[in-house]
Formats: C-alpha cells, structure tokens, sequence
C-alpha cells in the first residue's frame, strides 16, 4: 500500500498488510512488506529491497493501482517478465486491472457493493436508530494474464 495510507491507518491498508503477513504465516511462506509511493523511482526502490534477500521472489501481490502503469517496465529493468519470471496479484477495482493490456490478476474492490452497504448502514442509523455496525464484504479473485506456475 502506499505509505502514507499505512501512515493513517486507512482500514483497508491495514486489513490488507495484516491478512497478507497472516496468510504468509500459515502457509509458512517468506514475504517481505514494503510501502511505496507511486512513481518509478519508489517503485525501483522497493523492488530492489524486495529482490535483495537471500530468497527468489516468485510473486508479487500489490495494493497500489497507481503503480500498475509502471509495474512491469519496473520488473524489466530487473530482468523479469509477467507471468513467465514472476506472478503479479493486485488488489485493485476490477475494470482497472482489466484495462491493462494484458490484464493483471486481481483481488477485485467491490466498490459498487461497499457504496450500497455504506448507504445502507447510514440509512438504517438514520431511520432505525441502530448502533454502528462492521461490515466485511468478500472480495473476489479475477484470474488475468499475469499469474504462472513458478518454474
């Protein structure tokens, strides 16, 4: 995510760096995290500290659809091509990573669903008097051009 929605705390930030680093525990897979702005030069950055430990980094999963213009001229400059060298997920709106030519895999936002619970939510404080409530709407995964078996 990018820091500054880590910096803030934004729900979503956190629910996704917090779900991530927990799924990598239990299935006891190495990851690293890193924030990072939506330019070349953050993104060059934080893909070298990424591919600078001891492992092979065989996917990458992105919670920044400003980078997704850049991501793959990034990953060239490190010798690496989508999907052949390396897996890419984004958690993304769907038509953004379906407009890409060749669509990223993604981690949909149901925007459209979150408008109309939010709507909901508030109408029904309005009217009904009822408390605040918290309510988790199930992404979904839309298989693009840009996940491979590893090698």
């Amino acid at each position: 995510s990018p820091p500054a929605s880590l910096r803030r705390h934004a729900t979503y930030a956190d629910r996704a760096l917090r779900g991530f680093e927990e799924a990598c525990r239990e299935l006891e897979v190495t990851h690293v995290s890193v924030a990072c702005e939506a330019n070349s030069k953050d993104l060059a950055r934080a893909l070298d500290k990424v591919f600078a430990g001891p492992e092979a980094i065989t996917a990458l999963l992105v919670h920044n659809e400003g980078l997704l213009p850049i991501l793959r001229e990034n990953l060239a400059a490190h010798s690496l091509s989508v999907p052949e060298d390396i897996s890419v997920v984004v958690i993304a709106p769907a038509d953004v990573a379906t407009s890409a030519f060749l669509p990223w895999t993604a981690v949909s936002i149901p925007a459209m669903d979150i408008g109309r619970a939010a709507v909901e939510m508030v109408m029904d404080r309005l009217s009904l008097a009822k408390p605040a409530e918290l309510r988790l709407i199930a992404p979904t995964l839309s298989e693009g051009a840009s996940t491979a078996a590893v090698r």
